[in-house]
């Protein structure tokens, strides 16, 4: 906008410049001494007038030649949607081996930054977390998630930082974690016990490790099992956030979401979600609990009934509204479930196809186990080959292989270019995980690799594996999962020699992904189960 007073001054100069030339051509010819002060000013208005425009052309021509990252060439309206195919971890791989670790891609009108390195993830996870530990503003996640209050989704504040400070203390402690041993134990022996009545016949070890992790973050969350239901309930639940809502990414265009009926559905399936999640509370609301059962240890009580103890005594000064409590219980249910059954069956899926691996880890249980019914817990930190087997799985194949999407909250400087405030970011485990700089044959499975790298299952300063993220987003059910896999992998191999179904040789075994927002097996492990003594 031209400021006022040059836009007035010109008004003036130009008026009297009609009246001269008036005077010009009716013979009224001006002095020299009459032109001149005219002149002048018109002419100190005009470098006004220039030095202004000059001055804003420069601030925004200075704007626009900032040092963004590379990106590939994005089509109109759509951006750079149509690169991303069938299976996006694969694609951004590809594009970053083009374009570099660093790339800045547009989806619709959202710019998303797109990490491929270690370098690059722990610039973002750790140098300047800070100014990348938000959440995107996702259509799919508010409707499901009470305008996103969980975890998982809700953006970075103080309403984050004390809800996770609420689980992690209350919830996930290691008191906690511990607590539930017995649970773990016996739905891993419950397991087994149907794996022994198969007599040879094929099992799906993918509904087996789906049903047994169900089964224990059911009990510890709420006391007991669900049927099958749940099960449903929360798998298309799941597949929900796995659906492209165009209004996201392209605002002018949500009325497509309507009318395509993927709005109708996620209101659907959040009101399906919020009646269950209301009988959980109504269920185990304290003050319709006997007295008795209220004043129970703490070590028995389950996390909904701690939440709810929590809420009711109100000491941290945060309250706990319904809808958070909702929030968290259906963070246990979903996560909890769905990253441990697909680790695990990753993790087998690659022991059936690499034997001599599978028979070095029969060989640790074997000596640990000692003839006993079934290895416990307090045996688990003797394992480290099953610790390595395990990493190594998460390294191919992380739960989440892009993690969950984040948001600068600021302009930021990154590896020397400027990343603008409000841009998505993505971190590409799975290409991280699989990158040649960082891994000798990097896409061989070798758990030796880990038998003297990292300690425990936490990102490291290197940041070369991350399978739970980093920094303040990273995953805070880390120990609660990682027991649960290695007591059930531990006990499994233990009892179990398995076979892939007669005619299916290990180098013939389908490792074919399955995109999601966690990374499946495109189709389910079936093995053949005899039991070893």
């Amino acid at each position: 906008m031209i400021p006022s007073f040059i836009y007035l001054e010109s008004f003036h100069v130009v008026q009297a410049q009609k009246r001269n030339l008036a005077d010009f051509l009716t013979g009224n010819i001006m002095t020299t001494s009459s032109i001149f002060p005219t002149l002048l000013l018109f002419l100190f208005s005009f470098m006004v007038l220039m030095i202004f425009i000059h001055t804003k052309w420069s601030s925004f021509y200075s704007k626009t030649k900032r040092n963004f990252p590379p990106s590939p060439r994005k089509l109109p309206i759509i951006g750079n949607f149509h690169q991303l195919g069938l299976s996006p971890n694969h694609s951004l791989r590809a594009l970053s081996r083009k374009h570099g670790p660093i790339m800045l891609l547009h989806f619709g009108s959202v710019p998303t930054l797109v990490a491929s390195s270690a370098e690059v993830a722990r610039e973002i996870m750790k140098t300047h977390d800070l100014s990348f530990c938000s959440r995107p503003n996702l259509s799919i996640p508010n409707i499901l998630l009470y305008g996103s209050k969980d975890i998982v989704f809700s953006p970075y504040g103080d309403y984050w930082r004390q809800l996770k400070s609420i689980v992690a203390v209350h919830l996930l402690n290691n008191t906690q974690v511990k607590s539930f041993r017995q649970v773990r134990e016996k739905e891993i022996g419950s397991i087994m016990g149907i794996l022994g009545e198969t007599s040879g016949s094929l099992v799906n070890m993918g509904s087996l490790f789906t049903s047994l992790t169900n089964n224990i973050i059911c009990r510890v969350a709420v006391g007991r099992t669900y049927d099958g239901k749940l099960t449903d309930l929360l798998t298309r639940f799941i597949d929900m956030f796995t659906v492209l809502s165009v209004g996201t990414y392209i605002p002018w265009l949500s009325w497509i979401d309507r009318v395509s009926g993927l709005e109708g559905r996620a209101k659907k399936m959040a009101k399906e979600i919020d009646k269950f999640l209301e009988s959980v509370i109504e269920e185990h609301d304290i003050n319709k609990k006997s007295e008795m059962e209220a004043n129970r240890n703490h070590e028995c009580q389950n996390l909904v009934e701690i939440m709810l103890n929590v809420q009711r005594d109100n000491t941290t000064g945060f309250t706990l509204q319904r809808d958070t409590l909702k929030c968290v219980i259906l963070d246990i249910f979903a996560g909890g479930t769905e990253t441990t059954s697909t680790t695990l069956e990753w993790t087998m899926s690659e022991l059936l196809k690499n034997p001599n691996t599978m028979r070095r880890l029969q060989q640790e249980v074997t000596k640990i186990g000692r003839g006993r019914p079934m290895i416990p817990e307090e045996d688990l930190d003797k394992m480290q080959y099953l610790k390595a087997v395990i990493k190594e799985t998460l390294r191919l194949h992380p739960s989440f292989p892009l993690l969950i999407p984040r948001e600068s909250t600021q302009d930021v400087k990154l590896m020397g270019y400027d990343i603008s405030s409000g841009t998505q970011v993505i971190i590409n485990a799975w290409a991280i995980g699989r990158d040649p700089a960082e891994w000798e044959d990097s896409e061989e499975f070798r758990p030796e690799r880990f038998l003297n790298k990292f300690n425990d299952y936490k990102a490291h300063g290197t940041f070369e594996w991350i399978p739970f993220g980093a920094g303040r987003r990273g995953c805070p059910g880390i120990q609660f999962s990682v027991v649960v896999m290695e007591l059930a992998l531990a006990n499994i191999v233990y009892k179990f020699d398995l076979a892939l179904p007669d005619g299916v040789n290990c180098e013939d075994l389908d490792m074919t992904e399955k995109f999601g927002i966690t990374l499946h097996r495109n189709s389910s492990l079936m093995v053949v189960a005899t039991p070893r003594f």
